[in-house]
């Protein structure tokens, strides 16, 4: 008996960077289905690696629909990975299109930046070192310094 086995209808690959995970993700096709799909397999590997930066260079020419955005974007808000920054490098960037998956990501708790420049992507996502290290700065004045 032979066995066929579903086929992947995009293409991911990983990196693993010093501070983050580099996923590179193409597909000719896009759905709901699909989306989902590879989110999935994006957050199994960011978790199983305890990674907390994730940077997605994106090349998929089309889009999904509004709500199937709002539904996936809502789904991965609610899989545990709001501590975790996402930046999306879009090979076709659209700025309405895209402004409204940032924005509804953002609404839903999620550190997100979708951008059309993949430096501007890394360089948001360093930037979560810049903050935490001027967080940090500020909480040790605040000791040193203390109540009068």
């Amino acid at each position: 008996m032979n066995v066929v086995l579903p086929t992947r209808t995009y293409q991911l690959s990983f990196e693993h960077r010093p501070h983050y995970l580099y996923a590179h993700l193409s597909c000719e096709e896009i759905s709901f289905e699909i989306a989902k799909e590879y989110w999935v397999e994006i957050l199994k590997m960011l978790h199983r690696r305890k990674y907390t930066r994730l940077l997605v260079e994106k090349d998929i020419p089309n889009s999904l629909r509004a709500h199937e955005v709002f539904t996936l974007i809502t789904e991965l808000a609610h899989s545990g990975c709001t501590r975790v920054r996402f930046a999306i490098f879009d090979h076709h960037y659209d700025v309405q299109r895209n402004g409204f998956e940032q924005l509804v990501a953002t609404n839903r708790g999620l550190q997100v930046k979708i951008t059309d420049n993949f430096a501007d992507a890394e360089k948001w996502l360093d930037y979560a070192d810049a903050d935490l290290v001027h967080r940090e700065e500020i909480k040790t004045m605040s000791v040193k310094t203390g109540p009068s």
